[in-house]
């Protein structure tokens, strides 16, 4: 059983406390995702034998993509790889990027688990980290 990793760079704001590649800049999102799906197709051979258990979108901030994205990304995975049926499929996200529109799209794919960085329910402590989220959210 194989895992994949994939690094989404893209976040709303740029935390105090992080040390990842990221950029704040979404114009170069599309241009990422058809290099991470190319990406895809090159290490295809890789895990030709294995099935994948775990797919994991960190970053950044993954659920600052629309969900149009991922079902791109999917789709290249999904013809490279096999990947088990009760594979654990995670996606970092922020609340604020977690509106009912954008958990309906990412509803419609195989996500499965959701890694929610709160990161702090005190107002001081997330205007102190640069947060784009609130205490409510």
């Amino acid at each position: 059983m194989a895992g994949i990793y994939i690094h989404i760079p893209f976040c709303k704001k740029a935390c105090t406390y992080c040390d990842f590649h990221f950029s704040t800049s979404l114009k170069y999102a599309d241009e990422m995702v058809d290099a991470i799906c190319t990406e895809i197709r090159l290490k295809k051979n890789r895990l030709q034998n294995e099935s994948i258990g775990s797919i994991y979108f960190g970053g950044g901030t993954p659920s600052v993509l629309p969900a149009k994205s991922y079902e791109k990304i999917f789709d290249a995975l999904n013809s490279c790889f096999s990947i088990a049926a009760d594979a654990e499929i995670t996606m970092e996200a922020n609340p604020d990027d977690l509106d009912l529109q954008k958990i309906n799209a990412l509803k419609q794919l195989p996500i499965n688990r959701f890694s929610i960085g709160i990161q702090s329910f005190f107002v001081e402590d997330l205007i102190w980290m640069n947060r784009a989220h609130t205490a409510i959210e």
